[in-house]
């Protein structure tokens, strides 16, 4: 799997609304990732939510990738998941290029 912006909303995201709301979320930063393992995919991130924060755990292999949140958002692709793989797929982004570098 290739994660992308358009991947992410595509794929994950249940609506345009919530991707948007997830994209507002990473945006203001309102998420600080706690644990990754890049070698393995593995990402946890804390996510500020509207009742507290949320943890949020992304699992990126070859062909998969498996989230889940603690939110109540009822349902896979909520806004604190966005926000997560937007900065996932950044810090992909960013580790290719040192590498090329």
């Amino acid at each position: 799997i290739t994660l992308s912006t358009d991947y992410i909303r595509k794929n994950i995201a249940p609506s345009d609304l919530i991707f948007h709301r997830g994209l507002d979320l990473y945006r203001n930063g309102a998420f600080a990732c706690v644990d990754s393992d890049p070698g393995t995919g593995r990402f946890v991130y804390d996510v500020d939510g509207r009742y507290g924060d949320y943890t949020t755990r992304v699992q990126l292999l070859p062909d998969d990738l498996t989230t889940s949140c603690d939110c109540p958002f009822p349902g896979k692709g909520c806004k604190h998941t966005i926000a997560a793989l937007l900065d996932v797929e950044q810090k992909l982004k960013g580790w290719e290029q040192l590498g090329r570098d």
